[in-house]
């Protein structure tokens, strides 16, 4: 994660200054949606440059810490989502990946269903814990999950990648939403099957996002880029990507070594 300017420095344009108090204000109810007995420190504000594949948030394992780049939210006309982006970043704390050796060891089975793509295996951790929250989020809390990526891919006008239509595609599915709402109707049939089955994996190992981490992956590898190739901008920004699998891979995390499994 490269450093970001905080909305403490200097001062903010009144846009950032605004949602910075709307923010504020759905910390409590956000923080509410994981229990009423959860407490964390109150989030963090950057104003990136907005650009897009920019992050919109992420939470910092490390530290606990929620962060939000408000000149993002205001370029993709985020503020109404506050609520739903946060509980999606607290997610991460108590959910998937909960703590850093639960990263790590679905780091390592990522890795694994990967085989000869495992360079993007940060990436696809993120996206199966992303997929596991934001199904909790929309199913048990009826938050507008849809909403966030409905409005960030009509903000990207570059054609999707095939992995990102896959992932789409797998959100339309579980939430019975129609053909076309998240991504255009896809043309290969593959891909499809695999969603459905992506769709499918989701339920099963909702409960367990550690067994379900490998099976995740090989079936997304399919549609990633191959290994000499890079992920690209086009449709490739997951607006709440959390850096929870950063450096796992540096240092030894206490609980892994000794994982059978």
């Amino acid at each position: 994660m490269k450093p970001q300017r905080r909305s403490g420095d200097g001062h903010p344009a009144p846009e950032v200054g605004r949602l910075s108090e709307v923010f504020r204000d759905a910390w409590p109810e956000a923080l509410a949606v994981w229990g009423p007995a959860l407490r964390l420190h109150d989030p963090e504000f950057t104003q990136g440059g907005g650009a897009a594949g920019d992050p919109l948030a992420w939470f910092g394992l490390g530290d606990a810490t929620v962060t939000v780049d408000l000149a993002q939210v205001s370029r993709l006309g985020l503020g109404d989502l506050a609520v739903t982006m946060l509980a999606h970043e607290i997610g991460h704390h108590v959910y998937a990946p909960a703590s850093r050796a639960e990263a790590a060891r679905s780091l390592a089975r990522v890795r694994l269903g990967l085989g000869d793509r495992a360079g993007h295996a940060a990436l696809v951790v993120n996206l199966w814990d992303d997929t596991l929250i934001n199904d909790r989020l929309h199913r048990l809390h009826n938050l507008p999950v849809h909403e966030v990526f409905r409005r960030s891919t009509a903000a990207d006008r570059s054609e999707p990648q095939p992995w990102w239509s896959v992932w789409m595609r797998t959100y339309e599915l579980l939430w019975a939403m129609p053909t076309g709402t998240l991504v255009p109707p896809l043309r290969d049939d593959r891909q499809e099957r695999d969603a459905w089955l992506l769709a499918r994996h989701t339920r099963v190992f909702a409960r367990d996002p550690v067994g379900g981490a490998g099976g995740f992956a090989a079936l997304l590898r399919p549609w990633l880029p191959l290994p000499q190739a890079t992920p690209g901008p086009a449709g490739s920004a997951n607006p709440c990507s959390g850096d929870q699998g950063a450096g796992l891979g540096a240092t030894l995390v206490p609980g892994l070594a000794g994982d059978d499994s």
